[in-house]
């Protein structure tokens, strides 16, 4: 069906009011799919491919992924210097980890889009739980905070603030951090200047667990 719009779209003048409707049709066809591969993810999510990875190298390729939409939106994209001596090494599959943040970093854009920009802050570090030490990927936002009871929910299935949101894509991104024995989590700034989400995973060698 795409594959066919498209052909009509190319032999259609640009000019034409035609043009367009395949235009929107051709979005509304790639909105659809996207849809049924999150409800297929989320039915049938596959096990992670774990090696050893640097979890800043992944934020860097998020970054770059994400910086031509942001500045579509006037979003600035900041990376802050790599906090510790250690290299943030974590056992993960890397292409999952970069869906887990390139799903926080868009909806960081989205949440700042139409509010005159914003700042999109990416940061890594080490950090401990007790005795456990575990590195940290935070990717913060400066657009709206969210509401107390919505940040209780914000990770449950099919929970949504967005009109044509199906609910997934957090979720399935706090599976994941689960799968790979970290976890994900949200606040809102203390001097409630936006949003942080924070992808917590273990120290190559040790195992965070699922205990919070």
């Amino acid at each position: 069906m795409k594959g066919t719009a498209e052909i009509l779209r190319d032999v259609v003048p640009r000019e034409a009011p035609e043009r367009k409707m395949l235009d929107l049709h051709i979005e509304e066809i790639d909105r659809l799919a996207q849809t049924s591969e999150r409800f297929l993810t989320f039915a049938r999510p596959s096990p992670p491919d774990r090696r050893p990875v640097n979890l800043a190298e992944i934020a860097g390729r998020v970054v770059s992924l994400v910086e031509a939409q942001a500045g579509r939106e006037g979003v600035q994209t900041v990376v802050r210097p790599q906090e510790g001596e250690h290299r943030p090494g974590v056992s993960g599959d890397p292409e999952q980890l970069t869906q887990l943040l390139l799903n926080i970093a868009i909806n960081g854009v989205q949440a700042m889009a139409g509010g005159g920009g914003g700042v999109l802050t990416f940061s890594v570090g080490p950090e401990r739980q007790g005795d456990r030490p575990f590195f940290a990927v935070r990717v913060s936002n400066t657009g709206p905070t969210i509401p107390e009871d919505q940040l209780e929910r914000i990770f449950d299935p099919f929970f949504t603030t967005k009109d044509a949101g199906t609910g997934l894509g957090l979720s399935i991104c706090a599976r994941i951090a689960e799968q790979h024995d970290g976890y994900l989590s949200v606040r809102n700034l203390p001097d409630g200047t936006g949003v942080e989400f924070a992808l917590a995973l273990p120290a190559e060698g040790q195992d965070v667990g699922k205990g919070r």
